[in-house]
């Protein structure tokens, strides 16, 4: 009896240790599957950074472009403007040369009539 009794206690042991360890083996598995899960989370987290930075990049581009094609639509209309007042002022000149042709040829002729 006494040796059955330490047969039942060694099988008793065996089986407990042999628990003990799968729950080891059980407690590592889902340690390293927490470890993967976080790891995973991070990479997701990095890539959604690295899509806004990409689009941030994009925007500020697009934004850059923009302000150039307005800076250059600006410096057309101002060298319009410009050539429009040079013209102006050739015109005003020319008036300006004729009428004194004009007022020349008028006392030229007066004094043509007093002679």
């Amino acid at each position: 009896a006494e040796q059955q009794r330490k047969k039942e206690e060694q099988k008793q042991k065996e089986e407990q240790a042999k628990l003990a360890e799968e729950q080891r083996e059980k407690e590592e598995r889902a340690r390293l599957a927490e470890e993967q899960r976080q790891k995973d989370e991070q990479s997701r987290l990095a890539e959604e950074q690295r899509q806004k930075e990409e689009q941030a990049k994009l925007v500020e581009e697009q934004r850059q472009k923009e302000q150039a094609r307005l800076a250059e639509e600006q410096r057309q209309k101002d060298e319009q403007s410009r050539l429009a007042e040079e013209q102006r002022q050739k015109e005003e000149q020319a008036k300006l040369a004729e009428e004194q042709r004009q007022k020349e040829e008028q006392a030229r002729l007066a004094e043509v009539a007093e002679d």
